[in-house]
């Protein structure tokens, strides 16, 4: 899932989602920016209303922990709104509050919500290296804009890195795919692009 920055202020939102999410602040800049497009590791909907977790501007996207706070739907549009095909469902009752909770998350977040996270942004290291696993999947999975190269199509399901004339046997069925050798991320062949 894919979603585009239209507002980087809180000063719209509605009053609930203050309520609702501790770590939100009345009338703040967000590290986000307006009209960047986001890749969605996880979303959470309680209360009628949704949370993105994404990587922000704040924090290294490779860190051991890239996100804090989930950021509210309303200051984004989808822009591609295929769910992840390592997300898994999940509905639970935070025992802190009285409401419900849906929660899309990789495997063991989604089975342990409160447990996962927390242990996650602490950065205790079986949750951080099991997200970091999850994350370059989902990394890979949709078409990004910024890459511009295709590998090139070998036959039989060989490629090539245009760069560093690498060529391995391509088993994925993602948007990008990362040479073994360099590195460097691509286009799938095999896939359409945005």
């Amino acid at each position: 899932m894919k979603v585009q920055c239209i507002s980087n202020t809180t000063e719209l939102l509605p009053q609930a989602l203050f309520e609702l999410n501790p770590g939100l602040k009345t009338e703040v800049i967000l590290p986000i920016q307006i009209e960047k497009e986001y890749l969605v590791y996880a979303l959470e909907i309680y209360c009628n209303y949704s949370f993105y977790f994404i990587c922000d501007e704040e924090r290294d996207c490779n860190a051991p922990c890239p996100f804090w706070n989930p950021y509210p739907a309303e200051l984004f549009k989808i822009t591609d709104g295929r769910i992840s095909r390592y997300w898994r469902f999940n509905n639970y009752q935070n025992k802190d509050v009285q409401y419900n909770k849906a929660i899309f998350a990789i495997p063991k977040w989604a089975e342990e919500p409160v447990s996962f996270y927390t242990k996650f942004i602490d950065r205790n290291q079986v949750e951080v290296e099991y997200f970091k696993k999850y994350k370059k999947l989902m990394d890979l999975e949709f078409p990004n804009s910024s890459v511009i190269k295709v590998a090139s199509d070998l036959g039989k399901s060989w490629i090539m890195c245009p760069d560093c004339d690498e060529a391995w046997e391509n088993k994925s069925s993602a948007a990008l795919v990362e040479c073994p050798k360099c590195k460097t991320l691509l286009n799938n062949p095999y896939q359409p692009t945005e």
